[in-house]
């Protein structure tokens, strides 16, 4: 259980990252996760994809001499641009910066939009192959709204599991402490073979009474069988498998 949510929250982290950049870029979060993705990929600093979208509406909105006419020789109109989203601004250039004929074409354009976009050149000058890609590993805007949801449910299961990993400590302590000083005792003396039968039977006597607090811990067990009945023992009046 530990491992699963701990794995699981990791992720989600990651996805909440994805969201909030896309929040701030004003895109939806699936399409910006679909341009990191096709970056990592194409072995692209994901940072600075971010961020060259992120500089999309500064730069087409007072666009440079250089960028004017880059946009002229790929057939587009920053003022168009301009009106897109920035991601879509950003896969449009793209994708006529690939179309250019020459490799030099395709770095003196990257150049022109930004003087360390050529870190990019892998993803742009191959970027519908790459994107293609992607689409295979990008989820939907209704899977990023779950994973919210589920962030907090999950939250809400680790509490419950260390407590009930706290129960379990209290009633196996006594039994744990008993058997140690029981065999404390037996390796303090002069054992002899009756001795040694003597103090093992008292350790075997010790430890029938673990089926008590295995019957307890049973119980208590049980009473997880339903996202409720977690949410009880958590102190948590909610139920974290709840849709």
């Amino acid at each position: 259980i530990s491992w699963l949510t701990t794995t699981t929250l990791d992720g989600i982290e990651k996805l909440d990252a994805i969201t909030d950049s896309a929040t701030a870029l004003g895109i939806q979060a699936s399409d910006l996760q679909r341009l990191q993705i096709a970056a990592d990929l194409a072995d692209a600093p994901v940072e600075l994809l971010t961020s060259t979208i992120g500089r999309m509406e500064t730069l087409l909105g007072d666009p440079s001499p250089d960028l004017s006419r880059t946009l002229e020789k790929l057939g587009l109109d920053a003022k168009k641009l301009k009106e897109m989203r920035a991601d879509q601004a950003f896969a449009a250039i793209a994708t006529e910066i690939s179309k250019l004929p020459t490799h030099a074409d395709k770095l003196a354009a990257l150049g022109d939009i930004g003087k360390n976009n050529r870190e990019l050149a892998n993803l742009v000058m191959n970027f519908e192959r790459f994107v293609e890609q992607a689409d295979k590993f990008t989820l939907t805007e209704s899977q990023f709204s779950i994973s919210d949801k589920a962030s907090e449910s999950i939250k809400q299961l680790q509490h419950t599991f260390g407590n009930i990993t706290n129960i379990i400590a209290v009633e196996l302590s006594p039994v744990v402490v008993e058997v140690s000083g029981l065999l404390k005792d037996i390796l303090a003396s002069d054992v002899t073979q009756s001795g040694l039968y003597t103090g093992l039977a008292a350790i075997r006597s010790t430890l029938d009474g673990v089926g008590e607090s295995a019957r307890t811990l049973k119980d208590i067990l049980a009473a997880t069988q339903t996202g409720s009945q977690i949410g009880m023992i958590a102190g948590l009046d909610v139920n974290p498998f709840a849709q």
